[in-house]
């Protein structure tokens, strides 16, 4: 447990930009699987969630925006 809440540096910030990314990928890796194995009924229903190309390109790029602005308001470590 104590790893799991050191990857987050007890910031809730980090926390939700890292879920963020996690679920901006998983969504995005869904629907490129979904065309990979013809499965137009996947696709259609992450249609209204996401769109493939820009949606999900931007959603990444946000939440490692966010996470590094954090990290710059972060005290030094140690002082």
């Amino acid at each position: 447990m104590e790893k799991i809440e050191a990857w987050f540096r007890d910031s809730l910030t980090i926390f939700v930009a890292r879920l963020g990314m996690v679920l901006t990928f998983l969504l995005t890796a869904v629907q490129q699987l979904a065309d990979v194995l013809s499965m137009p009924e996947v696709k259609a229903m992450l249609g209204p969630v996401l769109d493939p190309k820009v949606l999900s390109i931007l959603g990444f790029v946000s939440f490692v925006i966010v996470e590094l602005a954090r990290r710059r308001t972060l005290p030094p470590a140690g002082g």
